[in-house]
Formats: C-alpha cells, structure tokens, sequence
C-alpha cells in the first residue's frame, strides 16, 4: 500500500510500498471524470522526481487537494 502527503510547497509525495507499521490515514472515494483530466500514479512520481507539478492543473487535482488538506484538518498526515 502507498500513500499520499502533501508536502508543505503543496506537492504529493508517495510512501514507499507500505506492508507494516502502516500510520493512520484517510480513504479518498470519489467518482471517475474524464480519462485526461484525471492524475495518474506515474505523474505524481515523474513529478516529484522532475519537481514539476502540471498535474495539478488538472480537474481531477481537486478531489485529491480536497482529500489531503481535510486529512490534515483531521490530524492525518497520509490519505
């Protein structure tokens, strides 16, 4: 299991694989929009590795913004 962070710049970091000691988070449920506007896992690595975030200009974007900064509301720093 990987989970996701935003970090403080407002990037997504990734977990490594997870197996154990796996720290409390939130479950994001949503809904599919459009093949193209929504991220995908390999953006979100290529993007920590390059530093460029253009997936955040996607609509799809919003809901995992949403999961994480209520995550953090919440106490949680993983979703």
């Amino acid at each position: 299991m990987r989970l996701l962070r935003k970090l403080d710049d407002g990037s997504l970091t990734l977990t490594e694989d997870l197996i154990d000691n796996i720290p409390p988070y939130a479950i994001l449920s949503h809904t599919w929009g459009k093949h193209d506007e929504e991220v995908i896992f390999r953006e979100i690595v290529e993007g920590a590795r390059l530093r460029k975030y253009e997936y955040q200009q996607k609509s799809g974007y919003r809901k995992i913004d949403f999961c994480v900064t209520q995550a953090a509301a919440d106490g949680l720093l993983y979703c």
